[in-house]
């Protein structure tokens, strides 16, 4: 049996590896500016927002994703939407009381409506009081206006 030899190049030490990694850091931090440059052309021009996803090669959700990590808040029309009739439930002051099935929306923007939920409870403006039961096909967790 013959032995296999391998040549290491070079000894790096934990600090040469750290700025080795930040040089990666610089080439991601360019290429989420490149997409929020290449999606601000797009939407300049009017284009919808699925539209520019699949132009840019993204769902929609990854798309929102891929702007929120690079520091941009793009917030798509139905996501405001949402807001607006989440806002208004809140409006009714402390100890009100809704389910999610109180929201009248579609069925199809229910991660929307999860994504709305979980961002007001992390201001404070909401917590949960009851957790999720199903009740048909969405389900309906109580929550509470702080």
């Amino acid at each position: 049996m013959t032995a296999t030899m391998f040549e290491v190049e070079e000894d790096l030490s934990h600090r040469e590896i750290t700025v080795r990694r930040r040089k990666d850091d610089i080439a991601a931090d360019v290429s989420n500016t490149n997409l929020v440059g290449d999606f601000c052309w797009l939407a300049d021009y009017g284009l919808p927002f699925d539209a520019i996803a699949k132009r840019l090669g993204h769902t929609p959700g990854s798309l929102e994703h891929a702007l929120r990590r690079a520091g941009f808040n793009y917030r798509t029309p139905e996501r405001v939407a949402v807001e607006g009739r989440v806002d208004a439930l809140i409006a009714n002051g402390p100890g009100f009381r809704f389910t999610t099935s109180d929201v009248d929306l579609p069925e199809s923007l229910t991660s929307t409506l999860s994504i709305v939920l979980q961002a007001a409870r992390r201001v404070g403006r909401i917590r949960m009081a009851e957790p999720a039961k199903k009740s048909g096909v969405r389900s309906s967790a109580t929550w509470e206006v702080i």
